[in-house]
């Protein structure tokens, strides 16, 4: 994962946000944690947020450096682990980033500090990618057991001589005589130092940078194009890189040392961060770490910014920030840099922690706006990644600045109710009802948004309250804009009316919702939209006993959007469940090949895969098998789709899927797909146990609750009014 260019960041210098954030007044962290090596879940943000308001080279911050770096690898190693090395390798990056010179010691990065290094360097060394192999090989050396030590060795023995023969063969062949060799050897030295936190690396990343500049400084006629494109990139950058290396390790005395011992690097290096890490080397305090900062990061005009390496300026700017953090963490532009790289680097619970300090003290628009926002993307991100509990830990993490930002009443683009409404949204996904329904009640009553109004109403529902259901719906159609949105929440309202007693009531709200959507469907230009719009109108017509209207509506919804894999997943999905209340051999089948043809994740095809094998079963009807081929393919991870793909291939029990259930939500699936099981084996009685649970259930948005609940009790189609039946192709 490539760390982004710090978009909050650039848009708070667009609104005015100083040289020195709010100032020079220091305001000391509230409720700082016991240091410890022990480092929970729980405690990881505010573990995260001491450790970079620690004093360097003391023993406080080795012991809080330890516990954050082992709870970190404990991460990647789990990421290695279900095949998500990218973010693995993100999180190897992120832990080793926050480490100096000096700092990793044999149980620094905990127990499963090897294997998250292990896993890291065969990722890196598939990519060819030699400096952050031996970056990798080194810490492995310092970290890893007695009897592997002599394995890693090795390694590194392997990958030196791999290293030396690449470069005799490129000067052999007689690159070396232009700037391939230097150029070569400047890239591995550089990412090796970006992760290997030592002296040797960063002299080694120096030497290497000031060869590759001096091999600039003399051309030769016989020069490629690319040598005199490298060329110019080293006399451009050289300067400051070694400014940038020498931040990573907060050593600016040792950076401005080298550049003005050599007359050309001193005439190259760029004057504002030059300038800036000199006054630093003279006196590192606060103000100076804020203007080097300021000169890292992109100006307004955009002149003499420095040219860096991303992954050398992502690594500069941690350790940078985090120094001018330390002196004042009420100072909004390191606390902002801080979030903005930690969610970066897979540790995005931490950002609102570190931003706490900076809204107590200054508790203004810039301040609230850019803390709510990351705190809004770290939520998503946790979404993204179907980790729930790193989005309670960001929203816990949060909530001192939503108390500040609700108490100073000031109008904000991302609003607490927001932040509180998308946290509830995440909580009902999960089946937690009461933590969901008093966070979305909170969030309706600051900003009635009708999709959180909606998301309200299926748990008063759930709960048999029809009367708050049916008023907090009323709301929701009165403010929704988009006739698509207006279509869910009226086939919500009108399963309330009926079970309010008004038939009536329900026919006319559907037969209002559908000519709307008719009526706007030619102007819906964006296809995700136009895709949405016709599975509500799929639905209505499938209230009204119109298969054939609805299938011919999802077919314009996979037409809509063929390229869009959120939507595709929606629409089939949408079919597919159809198909299992219909006991549609034909339609659960193609509903599956669809999903395959369109590559979605294993996670989507797992459902599908189950659908048509349970439909396959209920028709008596040979297996086609295609669901076995799906199930087998899916990796033993430990994630939920894979223990569901367990089941499906029986190497995993009803009871064990129950078991491996981690959430009510997992475990009305988990009992949804048993009575499939039972279903398709003739066992009624016991499938209908099952589905009454899961209608009964936490899981209210589920789609197997819906399928469930019309397995138990096949619905009555609503006689449609002549005006639906005239207005039908």
């Amino acid at each position: 994962m490539k760390i982004r260019l710090f978009s909050a960041i650039v848009l708070a210098l667009a609104l005015g946000c100083g040289p020195s954030g709010h100032g020079t007044t220091h305001v000391p962290n509230e409720g700082r944690t016991t240091a410890s090596v022990e480092v929970s879940e729980d405690q990881f943000a505010s573990a995260v947020r001491d450790l970079l308001s620690s004093a360097p080279s003391t023993a406080e911050r080795q012991t809080r450096l330890e516990g954050v770096l082992a709870r970190q690898m404990d991460r990647a190693h789990a990421l290695f682990r279900k095949k998500s090395s990218e973010r693995g390798l993100t999180a190897v990056k992120g832990g080793l980033y926050l480490a100096r010179a000096g700092d990793l010691q044999t149980s620094t990065l905990g127990p499963h500090g090897s294997e998250a290094l292990e896993s890291a360097v065969k990722e890196v060394a598939q990519r060819g990618d030699e400096g952050r192999s031996r970056a990798l090989y080194e810490v492995l050396l310092r970290i890893t057991p007695q009897q592997k030590k002599a394995d890693v060795q090795n390694h590194l023995e392997a990958l030196a001589s791999w290293t030396k023969d690449g470069a005799a063969v490129s000067v052999e062949s007689g690159a070396g005589a232009g700037m391939d060799a230097s150029s070569e050897a400047q890239r591995v030295a550089l990412t090796r130092a970006l992760l290997e936190p030592s002296a040797a690396a960063l002299d080694d990343a120096t030497k290497a940078t000031v060869a590759w500049f001096n091999a600039a400084l003399h051309p030769l006629p016989s020069w490629s194009r690319w040598d005199r494109v490298e060329r110019a990139r080293a006399l451009q950058s050289a300067s400051a890189t070694i400014l940038a290396l020498h931040l990573r390790e907060a050593n600016p005395r040792g950076a401005v040392q080298i550049i003005e011992h050599n007359e050309h690097l001193r005439q190259t290096a760029p004057r504002r961060l030059f300038t800036a890490v000199a006054a630093l080397a003279d006196k590192p305090d606060g103000e100076r770490w804020r203007e080097v900062l300021d000169a890292l990061l992109p100006s307004e005009d955009g002149e003499d910014d420095p040219v860096i390496d991303r992954d050398l300026l992502g690594a500069s700017l941690i350790t940078t920030a985090t120094e001018a953090y330390r002196f004042d963490p009420s100072s909004l532009k390191p606390a902002l840099t801080l979030a903005e790289l930690l969610q970066s680097f897979g540790m995005g619970e931490a950002s609102p922690a570190v931003l706490v300090d900076t809204c107590k003290a200054h508790p203004d628009a810039v301040s609230l706006e850019q803390s709510l926002a990351i705190t809004e993307r770290a939520l998503d991100t946790a979404t993204e990644m179907d980790d729930e509990g790193a989005a309670r830990r960001t929203y816990k993490a949060a909530e001192p600045i939503l108390a500040i930002a609700e108490k100073s009443k000031i109008q904000l683009k991302t609003t607490p109710a927001r932040i509180r409404g998308t946290m509830g949204e995440i909580e009902l996904r999960e089946g937690h009802l009461d933590v969901a329904r008093d966070l979305l009640k909170n969030a309706t009553s600051a900003e009635p948004s009708p999709s959180l109004l909606l998301d309200l109403a299926r748990i008063e529902r759930h709960d048999g309250d029809m009367t708050n259901a049916a008023a907090h719906l009323k709301t929701a159609l009165d403010t929704a804009q988009e006739p698509a949105i207006k279509g869910e929440i009226t086939l919500v309202s009108s399963d309330v009316l009926v079970a309010q007693g008004d038939t009536e009531g329900a026919k006319k709200q559907l037969e209002t919702a559908l000519k709307a959507l008719v009526a706007a469907r030619p102007q819906a230009r964006e296809p995700g939209i136009r895709a949405r719009m016709e599975r509500a109108m799929a639905r209505i017509y499938d209230r009204f006993g119109l298969t054939k209207q609805a299938d011919e509506a999802l077919v314009r919804a996979l037409e809509a959007a063929p390229r869009d894999k959120t939507s595709l997943a929606a629409t089939l999905a949408l079919a597919g469940s159809r198909a299992v209340v219909r006991s549609d051999l034909k339609a659960s089948r193609d509903a599956l090949h669809r999903a395959i043809t369109a590559d979605l994740d294993d996670d989507d095809l797992v459902y599908f895969a189950l659908w048509a094998r349970a439909v396959e079963r209920t028709q008596k009807a040979i297996s086609d098998g295609v669901a076995e081929r799906v199930f087998e393919s899916v990796h033993d991870d430990g994630s939920w789709s894979s223990k569901l793909a367990m089941f499906g291939t029986g190497k995993l029990g009803a009871d064990a899927l129950v078991a491996a259930a981690q959430s009510p939500s997992k475990k009305a699936e988990a009992l949804f797909y048993v009575g499939l099981d039972k279903r398709g084996k003739g066992d009624r009685a016991g499938a209908d146990e099952a589905f009454k649970q899961v209608a009964a259930g936490a899981g209210v948005d589920l789609i197997e609750a819906d399928v469930a609940q019309k397995l138990l009790v096949p619905p009555t189609p609503l006689n449609p009014p002549p005006s639906v039946l005239a207005s039908v192709p």
